[in-house]
């Protein structure tokens, strides 16, 4: 199935739901041990390779440029709680892996907000073992404005440990715990945000400074990603500074009071060439 999105200027593929069915599995009834028979298992995964090479013959197949996006990854985002549980068996695993060719901008790469790279997505049905969707194939035009960059180390550290444009969260019934999350040098890059005005609603593409989560709680209660995204905009970090600090108030068993949990967010030094003599460049806009 094909859609084609005339005000986005999008084309996006996904599965015709009736020549996409399995047979065997619709036929299971009430019969768990059937369910259970298609179930994804670990070992049904296929490799970052064998899953990249099914996507760029999909791409190739298609006739799809790719002028403007890089190196194609794969999506484990899943792993995450999987590497965490300690009953795999019964953990449930996707039944699609996705593939991701990142957005590339003045040699730059688009992340969307929470990190992650932005841009082609193609799904790859592990049961049939094919592609079977795509999704945000578009021209990518823009327009440029010029803005102002900031260039403060101590506001781009300041709003990094605040947990920059998505805030970092914890929560746990111990009371009063603190934790540490810590992060690595950042790289530049684009962050993709959106503005509604008018009943409009328009996608920026503002420079940012991602910066990777190296050490994080290994717990249940933290809720937060990979990556901490400071824009470099000075309107945007206005904005981020004036939002209220989030903190969560989780029961303490004992006294049944509420206690904050905090999250401490330590970020290394700022390579000094990433922030100095900034381009004045976008938001672009779409």
């Amino acid at each position: 199935m094909i859609n084609f999105d005339f005000n986005e200027d999008s084309v996006n593929i996904s599965e015709n739901w009736q020549k996409w069915q399995i047979a065997e599995r619709d036929a299971c009834g009430d019969s768990q041990q059937c369910w259970d028979s298609f179930r994804i298992k670990i070992s049904d995964i296929p490799s970052d390779l064998d899953a990249i090479t099914m996507a760029n013959n999909f791409i190739q197949n298609h006739k799809i440029k790719l002028d403007n996006y890089g190196v194609p990854e794969i999506d484990n985002a899943w792993r995450d709680g999987y590497e965490k549980t300690a009953d795999k068996t019964n953990y449930y695993i996707p039944e699609y892996v996705t593939v991701i060719y990142p957005l590339q901008l003045n040699g730059e790469s688009v992340r969307d907000q929470s990190g992650n790279y932005a841009g082609l997505r193609l799904n790859i049905n592990i049961l049939k073992n094919a592609v079977s969707g795509l999704n945000n194939l578009t021209p990518y035009r823009y327009e440029s404005s010029s803005y102002e960059l900031e260039t403060s180390f101590d506001n781009i550290k300041k709003i990094a440990e605040n947990g920059g444009l998505n805030r970092i969260y914890y929560s746990s019934p111990e009371s009063d715990k603190t934790e540490t999350v810590e992060l690595g040098t950042p790289t530049r890059g684009y962050v993709q945000t959106y503005r509604y005005i008018n009943g409009r609603n328009d996608e920026l593409l503002v420079p940012a400074l991602i910066f990777p989560v190296t050490k994080a709680p290994d717990s249940q209660f933290y809720y937060g990603g990979k990556y901490v995204v400071v824009p470099l905009a000075k309107d945007m970090l206005t904005d981020i500074n004036n939002q209220p600090m989030p903190m969560y108030r989780a029961m303490d068993s004992t006294s049944g009071s509420a206690g904050p949990n905090v999250i401490e967010v330590a970020p290394v030094s700022l390579p000094a060439p990433i922030i100095e003599n900034p381009r004045i460049e976008p938001p672009l806009k779409r």
